[in-house]
């Protein structure tokens, strides 16, 4: 293998590396590869980021060590979710409370026109939903139907 060959592999081993630390929620793994440069960035085969999986699993210091390192709050997977839905999903209020805070869209729509807000009602998420309303969220949420 030549040399290019070699920091290519080591590039996308890191960054398969930031995906597991987040999925398992591993802070000083993850924190010891954000200082080395691994790309927080790296997309799975899905378009799932560190961000997401630390989202959907509820890792909100995981979440909160991404986002001090620069991650974007608005990456969309290849559904269109951005780390909100994920949280929401995942049924973390403490999780979706530390997105908001950073300056997540509680209004951003998936590919299917899904918003965080019209998830946490779909899954009876009361908590989480008050919290999106309380933040500002429409109820008007999916496709231009209402939620209610």
């Amino acid at each position: 293998m030549g040399i290019v060959q070699v920091e290519v592999m080591e590039i996308l081993e890191r960054g398969e590396a930031i995906l597991m630390a987040a999925r398992r929620g591993d802070l000083d793994r993850l924190e010891a590869l954000l200082d080395k440069g691994a790309n927080m960035n790296y997309e799975d085969q899905y378009g799932l980021r560190a961000l997401h999986v630390a989202a959907i699993k509820g890792y909100k210091h995981v979440v909160l060590m991404l986002i001090e390192f620069g991650a974007t709050l608005g990456c969309h997977d290849h559904e269109g979710h951005e780390p909100l839905h994920l949280a929401v999903e995942g049924g973390s209020l403490d999780t979706v409370e530390v997105l908001l805070d950073n300056g997540a869209n509680f209004d951003a729509k998936s590919r299917s026109g899904a918003t965080p807000l019209y998830m946490a009602q779909a899954l009876g998420f009361d908590a989480i939903s008050q919290l999106l309303i309380n933040r500002g969220a429409s109820a008007s949420g999916y496709g231009g139907v209402s939620c209610k």
